[in-house]
């Protein structure tokens, strides 16, 4: 996001032991962003315009998304937004990766993937509103969600 946008900056948080092994010394990004440690099931950084959990929240059960949700509720203002990046399971009983990849999370993680459904209801649990689902090239999809 922030080689495709050089005017934004950006935080990097995530636990103190996983900074050091961060992948963006890049130099189109160099002295954009800054790493900041802290649990996410407590607080996060406060103000920012986005919020961005890619590759979070199908790790977690209901109960622990909506620990993480309120979480980055709490540290928004009211025009941010949040930017959930996982895979959205497909209505119908077609054959999809994101299917195979639920099954595995609920093994692996006690976590899971969700629907459409799934997402605006624990979104709306933690204080968000969906605005649009957008889909990409791979696996993953974005959901938009403003403070509700």
């Amino acid at each position: 996001m922030l080689a495709a946008n050089p005017t934004v900056t950006g935080v990097l948080y995530d636990q103190e032991s996983v900074i050091p092994e961060h992948q963006l010394d890049t130099p189109e990004i160099e002295g954009r962003w800054s790493a900041q440690a802290g649990d996410f099931f407590q607080t996060v950084p406060q103000g920012a315009d986005y919020y961005l959990l890619k590759s979070v929240l199908h790790d977690w059960s209901d109960e622990d998304c909506l620990r993480i949700l309120k979480a980055v509720r709490s540290g928004m203002r009211k025009d941010s937004k949040l930017l959930v990046v996982d895979p959205v399971i497909p209505p119908g009983n077609e054959p999809d990766a994101s299917k195979t990849i639920d099954v595995m999370m609920m093994v692996v993680h006690d976590g899971k993937e969700r629907t459409q459904g799934e997402f605006t209801e624990i979104l709306a649990k933690g204080g968000f509103k969906v605005v649009r689902v957008l889909p990409t090239n791979s696996l993953m999809s974005i959901v938009e969600a403003e403070v509700a």
